[in-house]
């Protein structure tokens, strides 16, 4: 079958990854008529405004619901355009379609200037072809901040830098130490526990016995036994992963984690494919034991996010735990404090507690210049504002949402009534759907306010410290662009090897 000789090819799949990092040519750049861009008179290497007379770029991307497409309305974007004379105009796609909208754009040429948040494969296939221009001598000569980062941080530079030795698209990370923490964990409603009379469960036997107190006793006190919902979650995933989506934090307690897109590992050495392995296996019956009895919401294979954050901001509580990133933004304002991590993870029969982590918050697909704009060093110095340190915290948390002490320290606050922290933070700034960069040395002066609503509390440092040991990061796979040939042999057998292993699961 082809999903086997697909399966026996990833599995083999080792990745030594050989960066030539030379320059592309003394050339600023070329259009897509393959003609070299210069900078002219109106544009200035240094200083500010970039151009002296006002200059228009289209940037095309996704946004998500709560960010809004306005960006213009937002106080940083206008900030970067005040100080550099450059507008954007914004024609955003809500982030569902707007993949299927950057394979349109990029096969049919009709190219915008600035394009956010590439699928990985166009990265590398359209930047070889010339639709996305390289950026690794116009970072070099005109982007200081961005210069800055990649020489103080190379993982950085090589986490965008793709076979070729060409660098296609910037990069927006978080490398404060904090962000090694996937928020995908269990919360559990702490006063449900009173009320059944039970305390925090510490292994997995345990949190099955709580799930049964709570489907039989009345556990949100309303007079009604039979209406609580023990867990939920959302069983499948739009990332690539595992089907088993949020509640895949569970599978620690039987010796393995499972958050890569490419459903692998790598131990003492050697690429584990995840769903073959004997331990994610003892996972799944453990899920199913749940599930026979009762215990797990039904609804896990249907419901999608809208439907799954209406069930957790019930006015009366419904769910005694569910899993994802945490109360902030997901549950009543009446009781979304009543919810606490279950934290160490639960210990599992053989004693495994693994917690899963990540390479920070790194990810290698925010923009792109491509060959239809006939600015490109403009172009980067505009972006490279949103770099500069300063810059960065306020895109990452909003200007809103982070000042500057007099002792130089970034705190975080929380949000006006009214908002969740979600919406405080896009308010003034894309977040998310844009671009920041905090290095490590920035996050020593970071400090997180002794208050829920400054960050979820799973990011918080007291957190971090609980459960630094059942870390396995030596076991994540690396974060690399792959060639178009390795991208094409993942293409013929991804799809059926992942329907596959979701069917099975």
């Amino acid at each position: 079958m082809r999903w086997k000789k697909g399966l026996i090819s990833l599995m083999s799949l080792t990745v030594v990854t050989s960066l030539a990092l030379t320059g592309c040519s003394d050339q600023e750049a070329s259009n897509k008529n393959g003609e070299t861009v210069e900078p002219g008179e109106n544009f200035n290497a240094t200083g500010f405004p970039v151009v002296d007379e006002k200059i228009t770029l289209t940037v095309k991307g996704g946004y998500n619901q709560t960010n809004g497409a306005k960006w213009n309305e937002k106080k940083l974007i206008q900030q970067i355009e005040e100080k550099t004379n450059i507008h954007a105009d914004w024609q955003l796609t809500p982030v569902q379609g707007w993949g299927d909208k950057q394979n349109l754009l990029l096969a049919g040429g009709d190219l915008p200037d600035v394009m956010l948040n590439l699928n990985l494969g166009n990265i590398t296939k359209y930047g070889a072809q010339g639709a996305l221009i390289p950026l690794e001598d116009l970072i070099k000569k005109y982007a200081p901040n961005l210069s800055r980062i990649f020489e103080e941080y190379p993982a950085v530079r090589r986490l965008v830098t793709s076979p070729d030795g060409h660098i296609y698209i910037l990069p927006r990370v978080d490398m404060s130490p904090v962000e090694i923490s996937p928020g995908n964990n269990l919360w559990i409603n702490k006063e449900w526990l009173k009320n059944v009379g039970m305390d925090m469960p510490t292994t997995t036997a345990e949190f099955k016995k709580v799930l049964e107190a709570f489907k039989t006793e009345d556990a949100n006190g309303n007079g009604d036994p039979n209406d609580e919902i023990p867990f939920s979650f959302i069983w499948g995933d739009s990332g690539g992963r595992s089907n088993s989506g949020l509640v895949g934090a569970i599978y620690g307690s039987f010796g393995i984690v499972n958050t890569r897109r490419e459903n692998t590992l790598v131990v003492d050495g050697k690429v584990k494919y995840v769903p073959i392995q004997p331990e994610l296996k003892k996972g799944i019956k453990y899920l199913h034991s749940l599930y026979a009895k009762g215990l797990i919401d039904p609804e896990v294979f249907s419901q999608e996010s809208p439907q799954y954050v209406a069930k957790l901001s019930a006015k009366t509580p419904k769910v005694g735990v569910f899993a994802g990133a945490g109360p902030a933004s997901m549950v009543n304002s009446d009781s979304k404090w009543d919810y606490t991590l279950i934290n160490p993870p639960l210990k599992g029969p053989s004693g495994s507690q693994i917690k899963a982590s990540q390479f920070y918050y790194m990810n290698r697909r925010a923009i792109a210049i491509t060959s239809a704009n006939e600015h490109p060093a403009a172009t980067i110095r505009w972006l490279d504002q949103i770099y500069d340190p300063e810059m960065s915290w306020k895109f990452r948390y909003g200007p809103n949402g982070i000042k500057q002490l007099d002792n130089g320290k970034w705190k975080i606050t929380p949000p006006e009534e009214g908002y969740n922290p979600a919406e405080w933070q896009y308010k003034e700034s894309p977040v998310n759907d844009f671009a920041y960069a905090i290095t490590p040395d920035m996050a020593e002066n970071l400090i997180y306010p002794d208050v829920p609503h400054a960050k979820s509390m799973e990011k918080r440092p007291e957190f971090l410290n609980r459960v630094k040991e059942y870390f396995h990061r030596e076991w994540k796979f690396p974060l690399i662009l792959y060639s178009a040939e390795e991208l094409d042999e993942l293409d013929r057998y991804k799809t059926d090897i992942q329907n596959y292993a979701q069917q099975t699961e």
